[in-house]
């Protein structure tokens, strides 16, 4: 595994890592007030330790075994995506566009074969010592004046990254930048 990929957020240990259980149990009793609110019941089955569903419930006649994911922002990686879109909407360029940029993995499973998962705190800090941002811009820039819808891509094979840039209905500038950046952060769970 490279570095930034780990066993999630409780990987960067200490208060992160208390703050995860803390987060994803509040999201568990959640889901069961949801269902018990309902008429449900929570099923409480020690025999079956291999089971790691987080809610074994009843419903209806109907038995559901309950995965709860809690979303959470990361303000490294909302950061690094913010100044990817600023950097993007304010080239000093006479164009305007749409563009779409997205990160993901380069692979999904090492060379043992386990699944690789991003750790947000870590991948943010290593994502500040990388010239993606730059370089994203400096190909986009150059390729707007061909008016012409384009892809820009970028890798960091060491953190196993790929950030991918599309770009749309470019036209020149008439009234003074129009432009829109939609940012899609990638998925965290493994």
């Amino acid at each position: 595994m490279g570095p930034g990929w780990g066993a999630g957020p409780a990987a960067a240990g200490g208060a992160v890592g208390a703050f995860w259980g803390l987060r994803g149990a509040i999201g568990e009793l959640h889901v069961a007030e949801h269902f018990l609110r309902r008429g449900g019941e929570l099923v409480v089955d020690s025999e079956s330790a291999d089971d790691r569903a987080d809610l074994r419930l009843h419903l209806g006649g109907v038995d559901a075994i309950v995965e709860v994911v809690a979303p959470m922002e990361w303000d490294g990686l909302n950061s690094f995506f913010k100044t990817v879109g600023d950097a993007l909407k304010h080239l000093d360029v006479p164009y305007d566009f749409r563009g779409r940029v997205r990160m993901s993995q380069l692979d999904m499973f090492s060379a043992s074969g386990a699944l690789l998962h991003m750790n947000p705190i870590v991948l943010a800090k290593q994502l500040a010592g990388t010239t993606l941002v730059q370089d994203t811009a400096r190909e986009t820039a150059g390729m707007l004046a061909a008016a012409e819808p384009f892809r820009v891509e970028h890798t960091a094979p060491e953190l196993n990254l790929r950030i991918t840039a599309d770009f749309a209905d470019i036209e020149p500038s008439t009234a003074g930048p129009a432009r829109e950046i939609a940012l899609e952060l990638p998925g965290l769970s493994g």
